[in-house]
């Protein structure tokens, strides 16, 4: 490992290789990060709306499920 660190910071192209290389991994992992807030932004809007048209009460369900999700944290935990 030490070598091949050692081949990269002696040779100029293999740095911009390498860097060429981290910015993308970057970038395509930014863009996957983006997919999944807007997904999971998406399926909050449609949970509220759903619990408002069907009548519920939006702030106790909210605090139902906060409630619920650090139940289910503190047990994994333990």
């Amino acid at each position: 490992m030490e070598n091949l660190i050692s081949t990269i910071l002696s040779n100029s192209v293999y740095i911009i290789i390498s860097g060429i290389a981290i910015v993308i991994i970057l970038f395509l992992l930014i863009k996957k990060l983006f997919k999944f807030f807007i997904y999971v932004s998406i399926i909050f809007i449609a949970f509220l709306l759903y619990i408002k048209y069907t009548g519920g009460n939006l702030k106790e369900t909210i605090k139902q499920v906060k409630d619920k999700g650090k139940k289910i944290i503190k047990q994994s935990s333990e």
